[in-house]
């Protein structure tokens, strides 16, 4: 039996407690076999969240700076926002300049929803939204992600 650090609060853990006796976080997978943590997918959302309408207007309106700058912002945000889901966390980190970043526990997830309109859904794009049970409101919530449906399916595989 060694001891480990706690990746939640660094306190000292046997390598084989299931969790940190200080903070609760899980130090072992129910599985059992204790190895790291890996990233399954890293997604930005679409430009536009795949709408075939704005696509159609920006490019019209490129003929103007407008358009131009409009899209450009647009590129940019999504460019910028980056949601990350690994065994053990989903990650939302927004920005260029400045970043914000929004982080779940799976352990943590109370509810997963998706939303997605008509247009959408032929498009596979939609809206992720992310709640905990720490949380009275949602944690995290992503528009114009490609195929948010098998996102929200793999978040709820890692619980």
């Amino acid at each position: 039996m060694t001891l480990i650090a706690c990746p939640e609060c660094a306190g000292r853990v046997s390598d084989r407690a299931q969790a940190c006796p200080h903070c609760g976080f899980p130090v072992r997978d129910e599985g059992g076999d204790g190895g790291p943590e890996r990233t399954l997918l890293a997604v930005s959302p679409r430009i536009f969240g795949g709408n075939w309408f704005m696509h159609a207007l920006m490019i019209v309106l490129c003929l103007v700076i407008v358009g131009f700058v409009l899209y450009f912002i647009e590129w940019l945000t999504c460019r910028g926002t980056r949601l990350l889901v690994t065994t053990r966390r989903t990650t939302l980190q927004r920005g260029i300049l400045d970043r914000q970043t929004n982080e779940v526990r799976h352990a943590d997830v109370r509810n997963v929803r998706v939303t997605q309109s008509f247009v959408q859904r032929m498009f596979s794009v939609g809206t992720l939204e992310i709640s905990s049970a720490g949380q009275s409101d949602v944690e995290i919530s992503v528009k114009g992600l490609p195929d948010p449906q098998g996102i929200a399916k793999l978040i709820r595989e890692q619980r």
